[in-house]
């Protein structure tokens, strides 16, 4: 038995994706201390609205089978990936690609040119109404009203001229700038660290990415989730029950119960509930059945538990759910996650991304790094 929780967090969760791109010769010399300025567009953060958006379901339908390929990599392990975070990071890097990189990154995303871009910007500004301080996870309680909070960070090598037509288009539709350090300086990272530690309240203290001569710039996403649940879990309810794992494996885990009304489906391939948060989200568990491995899901798998989700009514569902506690975890495929601090992420470079180049004034990215 296997259950896959469809949801950026439970209770409590932060995540970062990160991309570093490395050129093909070093940067400038060392400077004492890394800069921490930001560039920003001569224009004002303009969001499209999700009406004006034509390819947010096409957009949707990619990051969601970005995350059946970030999941079909966890050979076996628990993993928690941010595929939203994934994907908006390679649409910031698409604003920038020429080439075969340009068209990859299209079709890796589900759109192109100004549709892609409209649909992620909408689909950023979307979950706005909930962000907040990422430090109120420091506090003893979650907050009554869930916070979302989603950032993009972007740092290049100095002595690298950033063309203003980007700087306009990320500041615009993303609320982003670029900001600068000296990559080959031993501090760099530490400018990574302090934008990780910020974004995450604390829960990641460190940046995966280790910059060093070679790179030219980095993009780092962290993605934040405090919420309650509408219907909480009974400490008292809580007890050691029998989970047998994707191996066949048996072990003795804590596991929650409670009876509440939800949505539940009973589809060919396995049950799904939706739990409802106290407002704006909710967290879909999927038990499949046996013999069915998470990675066997597709994108009309997950389309149609979401379809039968939504049209079925709210029944009466006994829920026995294993405790999930991640403390920290190496992630090939490009999210790292962490309830505690101390997160990483191993090297990998994207299949679909290394043949192109990405171009800035007066030079090309050779080579990239998803990490």
């Amino acid at each position: 038995m296997s259950f896959i929780a469809r949801s950026r967090a439970i209770g409590l969760v932060a995540l970062v994706a990160v991309l570093s791109v490395v050129g093909v010769s070093a940067c400038g010399p060392s400077s004492p201390e890394p800069s921490r300025s930001e560039q920003r567009g001569d224009v004002g953060y303009r969001p499209v609205s999700l009406s004006q958006a034509a390819a947010t379901q096409e957009v949707v339908e990619a990051t969601t089978a970005l995350g059946n390929d970030l999941l079909a990599g966890a050979g076996g392990d628990n993993r928690v990936v941010s595929s939203a975070s994934v994907a908006l990071v390679f649409a910031i890097v698409a604003e920038g690609a020429r080439g075969p990189a340009a068209d990859a990154l299209d079709e890796f995303l589900g759109a192109g040119g100004t549709d892609r871009r409209d649909a992620f910007s909408a689909l950023q500004a979307a979950i706005a109404e909930y962000d907040g301080d990422p430090s109120v996870v420091q506090d003893d309680e979650l907050p009554e009203r869930p916070l979302l909070h989603l950032a993009t960070g972007i740092v290049e090598a100095e002595g690298h001229e950033v063309e203003s037509d980007f700087l306009d288009v990320i500041t615009e539709y993303f609320d982003a700038g670029v900001a600068t350090a000296d990559f080959a300086d031993a501090n760099a990272k530490a400018v990574l660290d302090a934008w990780v530690q910020e974004h995450t309240g604390g829960l990641i203290e460190e940046s995966a990415i280790e910059p060093d001569a070679d790179t030219v710039f980095v993009l780092q996403n962290a993605v934040l989730l405090a919420a309650r649940w509408q219907s909480p879990f009974a400490k008292s309810a809580t007890t050691d029950e029998p989970f047998t794992d994707s191996s066949g494996d048996q072990h003795r885990v804590e596991t929650m119960h409670q009876s509440l009304r939800a949505a539940y489906t009973d589809e060919p391939g396995g049950q799904a509930v939706r739990l409802p948060y106290t407002e704006g989200f909710a967290m879909d568990v999927l038990l499949p059945e046996e013999g069915t491995a998470p990675e066997d899901l597709t994108t009309q798998d997950w389309a149609a538990y979401d379809g039968a989700l939504r049209a079925e009514p709210e029944t009466m569902v006994d829920l026995a759910l294993p405790k999930v506690d991640i403390d920290s975890s190496a992630f090939p495929g490009g999210a790292a996650a962490a309830t505690r601090p101390g997160a990483c992420a191993r090297r990998r470079r994207p299949r679909r991304y290394r043949r192109g180049r990405v171009h800035r004034r007066g030079r090309a990215a050779g080579a990239a790094a998803h990490r």
